[in-house]
């Protein structure tokens, strides 16, 4: 199997494969494992892993012909192909594998599935947290009423009832913030600083930047399953540590104190999480490194669960916005994005 790339992490070595997803290699398990350290007669390991130090890191780490080179701080080279790591990858990956990087699991034409939209986006909503949808012939407030007869509500909000999203708006209120630039925007959700945020968001394309502008989807319940079987320290972190978020622009301010992860009755509920509202932290001196470090966690397995793509004009993207993360790349040119906020009507 072939890997199309090799990320060296600060504990880990990240593998990409081609179509089949990431998988992750501590150092120590890679050093241990070096495929040269053997005997030469009887072909056994002679490196004890209990020589291993759990830190180790390597000095470089270089793709080498159908594989990966690290070389490590007492001058050793290890070796492996892209093979043996893909038949060696972790039981943990195998479980929470995923295949996001290929939009081709969300991805429509809108022809295919025209003559019962809601229905369809209904169902990738439930399987992956998101759809999206090439090439639709509706406008934006033709697309709203097929979902407002499908019981789902436009949510108004401080910005108004329909976003557009550009650096050149005069239809908005409160447009003080980075979605109305043309600066990259990391993986969020949106609105997390009041209490019930929007369930989800349609961001439809009327206008693709001249350069730049890719959107970002990712599975944040995933990332949350992965994180709580990988490290149930980090993932108690998320779930219990309070965190206030505070939004503050120059006609508008609402703050709400919530864990970025909420689970009920074991289950996943909720993804709150905005690196450009986040509040001072305030949390216990000997908890707020911890709070970092499981943070930090998340959101680099979050990697692995991330779909890139571009829109076209007539392109809409529908997103569940407890459970996916969003964001885009910096952009250039006259980018025109429509956004609008759904919920569920009750009943």
């Amino acid at each position: 199997m072939r890997a199309n790339a090799f990320t060296a992490q600060p504990d880990h070595l990240r593998v990409e494969f081609a179509r089949a997803g990431a998988a992750h290699y501590h150092y120590f398990w890679l050093r241990h494992h070096c495929p040269c350290c053997i005997h030469p007669t009887t072909d056994e390991r002679i490196l004890n892993p209990s020589a291993v130090p759990l830190d180790i890191q390597p000095e470089r780490v270089t793709s080498v012909a159908d594989g990966v080179a690290l070389d490590w701080p007492d001058g050793h080279r290890s070796e492996f192909t892209s093979a043996w790591l893909a038949a060696h990858r972790y039981s943990t990956d195998d479980l929470y594998h995923n295949d996001a990087g290929p939009t081709e699991h969300i991805e429509v034409a809108y022809a295919d599935i025209a003559a019962d939209l809601v229905a369809a986006c209904e169902k990738h909503l439930a399987d992956r947290g998101a759809i999206l949808v090439r090439h639709c012939a509706l406008d934006t407030e033709a697309l709203v009423a097929r979902f407002a007869e499908r019981g789902f509500a436009v949510r108004s909000t401080h910005f108004g009832y329909i976003e557009d999203l550009k650096t050149d708006n005069t239809t908005n209120d409160n447009t003080d913030q980075l979605g109305y630039t043309d600066a990259a925007v990391e993986l969020h959700t949106d609105m997390p600083f009041i209490e019930v945020p929007p369930r989800y968001q349609i961001l439809q394309c009327m206008t693709k930047a001249e350069r730049g502008g890719d959107s970002m989807l990712a599975d944040a319940r995933q990332a949350a399953l992965h994180l709580r079987d990988r490290d149930r320290h980090a993932f108690d972190m998320l779930t219990q540590t309070p965190v206030l978020f505070h939004r503050q622009q120059q006609k508008y301010e609402s703050k709400v104190t919530f864990p970025i992860l909420t689970f009920t009755d074991g289950e996943f509920a909720q993804a709150r999480t905005s690196y450009f509202t986040f509040a001072p932290l305030a949390m216990p001196y000997d908890q707020m490194e911890q709070w970092y470090r499981a943070y930090q966690k998340f959101t680099r397995i979050i990697e692995d669960y991330q779909y890139s793509f571009l829109l076209e004009p007539g392109d809409f993207v529908l997103y569940d916005n407890f459970r996916m993360l969003h964001g885009r790349t910096s952009f250039a040119g006259a980018r025109w994005m429509r956004g609008i906020y759904l919920d569920r009507e009750a009943g």
